[in-house]
């Protein structure tokens, strides 16, 4: 072991990392490897270094340089050291300027975006069509006002949605349609509600909000997934609530004269 990280410090001085830097490449590059204990180093692929910066990425405590200097030490493990073949041709660039913290409305996997409830309250943007509840300053405060008071409900909300690899445009949604079904029943707990609760708001968003049949249709998906994914509640049939529909558009029908009109018109050859 001491030959390896020896080798590595080795390797570390061709590109001339500061001394003092160094210590902190092996680190990096040890934190790489306790996450993969069964796993030699030879047999890691392309898909165990995006997975694992992929969820390193998400860890709001790490600055902007530590996370470069997480793919840089990466780099020089596989690249240099390892030599796996596959390492020539990862897009290490690409991971090295992803370092750069992304606002929360990005549409990729910002580094930022969905830190659990536990270390924060959870910011995102909101659904197109809807608008806040009166109580509500502003597009964050709904969200934060709700994850602070039931900060188990969007961890394990969140939790479950990355677990099925969903976008993270579904993310953002669900995260906000449960924020404000929350602080429309007036901060009650999710978990005591029935599904009259949802069928009231579904109706409120129609009536009140006249959304979309979209959004509508979306609220009521990041409602039953909370409810059946996360509770493992079934809430059975919902009854009965205001669809928002789309204009009805006519068909243009001629009258009998009309279409005598037209055909006499038409060439008869």
């Amino acid at each position: 072991a001491d030959q390896f990280w020896e080798k590595y410090i080795e390797k570390t001085k061709l590109y001339k990392i500061a001394p003092g830097s160094i210590r902190w490449y092996v680190k990096r590059a040890e934190d790489y490897i306790k996450a993969h204990p069964d796993l030699p180093l030879a047999q890691h692929s392309d898909e165990n270094v995006k997975k694992y910066l992929n969820g390193l990425g998400r860890n709001s405590r790490l600055s902007d340089w530590q996370f470069k200097q997480a793919v840089d030490a990466l780099r020089i493990l596989f690249v240099d050291l390892i030599r796996s073949q596959w390492a020539a041709k990862f897009s290490w660039r690409y991971w090295i300027e992803s370092s750069t913290h992304l606002p929360h409305t990005h549409a990729t996997v910002a580094r930022e975006y969905g830190t659990l409830p536990s270390e924060k309250p959870v910011a995102s943007r909101r659904p197109e069509g809807t608008v806040l509840h009166k109580d509500s300053n502003s597009d964050d405060s709904v969200i934060a006002k709700a994850s602070t008071q039931f900060p188990e409900h969007f961890s394990r909300l969140i939790t479950h949605i990355r677990s099925k690899q969903y976008s993270i445009r579904t993310e953002q949604a669900y995260v906000n349609w449960l924020a404000r079904y929350i602080v429309f029943h007036k901060m009650q707990d999710p978990g005591k509600l029935d599904g009259f609760s949802i069928n009231t708001y579904l109706e409120f968003l129609v009536v009140k909000r006249h959304v979309s049949a979209s959004t509508q249709s979306q609220a009521l998906c990041g409602l039953v997934f909370f409810y059946k994914q996360v509770l493992s509640v079934d809430l059975g049939d919902f009854g009965q609530f205001s669809h928002s529909k789309k204009p009805r558009r006519l068909p243009v029908v001629l009258t009998t004269s009309e279409v005598a009109s037209l055909l006499s018109h038409l060439p008869t050859n």
